[in-house]
């Protein structure tokens, strides 16, 4: 993570009141800034210093990491261990960081809030956003493979 602290410390000069994440510590790859600062900005920064880097806006945070090192590429590996195709795999997302693995998989569900770049590409969008959208999603999955029949109800009891 050479680069990845090099922008930190530069971005950090230009805008004080940058902030991490508190998940940092927990990531193996990449940085995750809190939205304190544009997007835009990490962009121009990274670009300006030369520095083979990405910044992604999930909606929540802006995620900066190597070109390579995204969901997708995360998906395909695990696939390669359990022995199976990525397109067998479904992918729930509501951000742009979600975007490569949607390029993967064999079905995509967007949740509602989820940018327009995201949904676009989607199989299924949620009507419900946020937590109630995600549980939404996966019963649709479920439903969708044949796990769950037309007439089962959710947790909620909602059929």
């Amino acid at each position: 993570m050479d680069e990845e602290w090099i922008l930190w410390s530069e971005l950090k000069k230009r805008y004080p009141e940058a902030k991490l994440s508190y998940s940092m510590m927990e990531r193996k790859a990449g940085l995750v800034v809190l939205r304190t600062v544009p997007v835009e900005a990490v962009r121009e920064i990274i670009e300006e210093l030369g520095l083979n880097l990405i910044a992604v806006d999930s909606g929540f945070a802006i995620h900066v990491k190597k070109p390579w090192i995204n969901k997708g590429t995360g998906i395909e590996k695990a696939c390669e261990y359990l022995g199976i195709s990525p397109k067998e795999v479904a992918h729930v997302g509501d951000g742009e960081n979600d975007l490569d693995a949607f390029r993967v998989v064999g079905y995509r569900v967007a949740v509602a809030q989820a940018p327009e770049s995201l949904k676009e590409k989607a199989d299924y969008v949620t009507q419900k956003p946020y937590g109630d959208g995600g549980a939404e999603a996966i019963i649709h999955i479920l439903r969708k493979s044949g796990y769950l029949g037309e007439g089962d109800e959710d947790s909620s009891g909602n059929p």
